[in-house]
């Protein structure tokens, strides 16, 4: 859905926010020229808020105006670039950091955007298709990639059709399977995965500042696994992990949740609920409103901001 100021209520996700550069085009990142431009705007026309202060305000259909920032994957440039405009404008931020990278550990996901910094998704479209005909025979031909016609119609759409179709079948995917792929490439470029991580991740003692500073943390699973992947048991012991692990760091359990991927499942919500959590979020791009479940909250992504204001120069 297309972003408009007739939305009252509204949640917008960020990934990376860095400028772009040679090492990073994998990463699509927002430049930090343009994430102050956009929060500059949503504080002009909206009130900030919590993640669950702005639902709250939804079902009481308020004719106040609210927004939040959220932050998937507790990346280092949110910290070092989103953070002093978050604090420049008065902002909420909301941060879903991934457990395992306290361990120098990269989720396969951001091996991924790692690895299209360095090569096309043509070459490694190629080397994917490559990998499972010879390695996993049986998937082969069910996860064949395409390079010219768009796997899913309501995903990615602004991504280039075989960055879209790569990171579609990469969701779905075993994740064994995605594991070893990704890994493989990962090697044959000889990168240093401790390096990486702890150049792309922020660690424990930033998580506690952006504590300390009033901002949030939320659970975003220890792994960063999509849902669908998992079964009950182990999608319950990485949610449990994860809340073993911030609370080790910010001394208390998180009340809201990120679904990897934006994968979100009946039996994932239904564990969610019952780990006590008041509230999840979706990539499900649309304003929140009075009629929407505190577990499948959608989110703006940065995209539909910034269209709106190619288009809107002088809001």
């Amino acid at each position: 859905m297309t972003f408009s100021l007739n939305d009252k209520h509204i949640l917008v996700n960020y990934h990376y926010v860095e400028n772009p550069n040679d090492k990073n085009s994998g990463t699509h990142p927002c430049s930090v020229e343009e994430f102050e431009k956009h929060i500059g705007f949503l504080s002009k026309h909206y009130k900030p808020a919590s993640i669950s202060g702005v639902f709250d305000e939804a079902q009481k259909n308020s004719s106040e105006k609210y927004y939040s920032i959220t932050f998937d994957d507790g990346l280092k440039s949110q910290y070092k670039n989103a953070v002093p405009i978050l604090e420049k404008y008065g902002a909420h931020g909301t941060f879903f950091p991934i457990g395992v990278t306290s361990e120098g550990k990269i989720p396969t996901t951001h091996k991924i955007h790692i690895l299209l910094s360095f090569i096309s998704s043509d070459e490694f479209i190629d080397f994917s298709n490559k990998f499972l005909k010879n390695q996993f025979s049986e998937n082969s031909s069910k996860y064949f990639i395409s390079k010219d016609r768009r796997i899913s119609s309501d995903r990615r759409l602004y991504e280039d059709i075989p960055t879209a179709n790569l990171k579609e079948t990469f969701v779905s995917l075993p994740s064994n399977v995605l594991e070893e792929l990704v890994n493989s490439y990962f090697e044959t470029l000889n990168l240093d995965e401790k390096e990486c991580c702890h150049n792309l991740f922020i660690n424990e003692d930033e998580i506690k500042s952006l504590e300390a500073r009033g901002f949030s943390i939320g659970n975003h699973t220890y792994h960063h696994h999509t849902v669908n992947t998992l079964s009950r048991e182990a999608l319950k012991k990485d949610i449990k992990k994860a809340q073993s692990y911030f609370v080790g760091i910010v001394s208390r359990p998180q009340v809201v949740f990120c679904y990897p991927h934006g994968v979100v499942i009946d039996e994932a919500v239904k564990i969610v609920r019952d780990f006590g959590f008041t509230n999840a979020v979706t990539v499900e791009m649309k304003g929140v409103t009075s009629g929407d479940d505190p577990f499948r909250i959608p989110r703006y992504d940065r995209v539909n901001i910034r269209d709106f204001l190619k288009i809107n120069v002088t809001v």
